[in-house]
């Protein structure tokens, strides 16, 4: 029988996985990466210590740098629970045309018209800056345009919703700031 690479039933595959384990490895990540043929001890280590350590893991960061982010994601969380807190009943993650709400443009809504968004934002940017990890940064470019993307669609919906109100707040406040 001829075993694929990603074969957890070929020769060797079982005991690897154990030995992964036992090297303090979860057994769900143990046998991934027997999965994909990783399954000496050293080899998983080397391809691991790319996402903890080096180019593509954790850099060194220096304090101020940590204490920034970490202050950016507390910044982040705060701001976007005060933002959900101003919505009251009107919240909703995404577009339904079928649900009617009100229009909120006061409390934090009077600074920004997308005051959760600019959180997540900040939590995003802080956990980048805290944990010094390329791979997360690369992540929060993706995810800050995903949220530009959604605020693009969510504003289409509220123009066509509220109609001039919304266009009147919309001159008066900024998308972000």
């Amino acid at each position: 029988m001829k075993y694929q690479r990603w074969d957890l039933r070929r020769p060797g595959a079982p005991a690897a996985r154990r030995s992964l384990e036992r090297a303090g490895l979860s057994p769900l990540c143990a046998a991934l990466l027997c999965a994909r043929g990783l399954d000496d001890p050293q080899k998983a280590a080397q391809f691991l210590s790319c996402f903890w350590r080096g180019r593509l893991g954790p850099l060194a960061v220096p304090v101020p740098l940590t204490l920034l982010g970490l202050t950016l994601m507390a910044a982040g969380d705060g701001l976007f629970i005060a933002a959900i807190l101003t919505m009251k009943d009107s919240w909703r993650a995404g577009v339904d045309e079928s649900q009617r709400t009100e229009l909120v443009t006061g409390g934090l809504y009077r600074l920004s018209r997308n005051p959760a968004f600019v959180g997540f934002d900040l939590l995003y940017l802080g956990s980048a800056l805290a944990l010094g990890n390329l791979v997360l940064a690369a992540a929060v470019c993706a995810a800050v345009v995903m949220i530009h993307l959604q605020i693009l669609e969510e504003e289409k919906h509220l123009e066509k919703m509220f109609g001039q109100p919304y266009l009147a707040y919309r001159r008066e406040v900024g998308r972000y700031l």
